[in-house]
């Protein structure tokens, strides 16, 4: 699960959210931001309700054009290879 996170930072992932046991069963989830800063840097864990992170998503995208994306929904399920 590390190893995804990191990937996830790296690859300019703005928000990871992993939902486990405990936030199943909570209201609350955790929330890593992507920092700004240096690249390797962790980023900063905060805990929000899903609707805090929607409202908080919205007001950051607010004003900017959206567009359907024309790569397959299953894009994450993409294969990884190491060499």
């Amino acid at each position: 699960m590390q190893k995804k996170v990191r990937e996830a930072e790296t690859e300019w992932i703005p928000y990871v959210v992993v939902i486990g046991e405990k936030e199943a069963k909570s209201d609350i989830l955790t929330v890593r931001e992507r920092s700004i800063g240096k690249v390797g840097e962790l980023g900063k864990l905060r805990e929000m309700k899903l609707e805090d992170l929607m409202n908080e998503i919205r007001s950051k995208t607010d004003g900017k054009p959206f567009r359907p994306l024309t790569l397959p929904k299953t894009l994450s399920k993409r294969p990884r290879y190491s060499g």
